[in-house]
């Protein structure tokens, strides 16, 4: 009789243990939809640190956006819970030695493609000083002038940095443009135009 009763405390435990489990797995779900992109950014940044490693570069990547490298390209995104969030796009680029001595007609192309594309042509600035200048060219959406497409040109670094997001989120792209570093330790362009690992 003793056998059988101690069956019954035994289930009886573990069907608590279970409820228990389940409702924090319920908590822990709810959770998750408030607070995913927080969760997202911490755990980035404590394997990654404040930045990301791209080629030859040091990107700063700030608190509340994460980075991630897909198809050649490096992407530095913002955790928001909108459907499109800001996020900078770096590309390699390895540019002709006539790059900036025809710049005018390589900004007037883009600008033209650009317009094609339904943007409005809003500046072009330049980031940083001497040989390490970025080039860059603004535009807002057609019909939405909150919606930003920057990009930047930066020869000396070998990339170019694009922005794609709400106009309030395009100073945090010139921070992180005007913040990256070179990292002689680690790739460096061939002559060729090849980026070696």
């Amino acid at each position: 009789m003793g056998n059988g009763s101690q069956t019954g405390a035994s289930r009886r435990y573990w069907k608590k243990w279970y409820s228990y489990v389940l409702i924090g797995l319920a908590v822990l779900s709810v959770l998750q939809v408030f607070y995913f992109p927080t969760v997202l950014t911490g755990a980035w940044h404590l394997t990654h640190g404040r930045s990301a490693n791209f080629h030859q570069l040091k990107l700063p990547v700030p608190w509340g956006w994460w980075s991630f490298q897909r198809e050649g390209q490096l992407f530095i995104q913002k955790t928001d819970r909108e459907t499109n969030p800001p996020v900078v796009t770096v590309t390699p680029f390895i540019f002709p030695p006539t790059y900036l001595s025809e710049y005018d007609k390589v900004e007037n192309a883009a600008i033209s493609l650009q317009l094609k594309q339904g943007y409005q042509f809003i500046a072009t600035y330049q980031l940083g000083t001497g040989d390490q200048k970025a080039y860059c060219l603004s535009f807002a959406a057609a019909g939405n002038t909150q919606f930003s497409r920057i990009s930047c040109a930066i020869p000396a670094k070998h990339v170019f940095c694009d922005f794609d997001g709400d106009s309030g989120d395009a100073p945090v792209f010139d921070r992180i443009v005007q913040d990256a570093t070179i990292n002689h330790s680690t790739h460096i362009p061939s002559a060729t135009g090849n980026l070696q690992s």
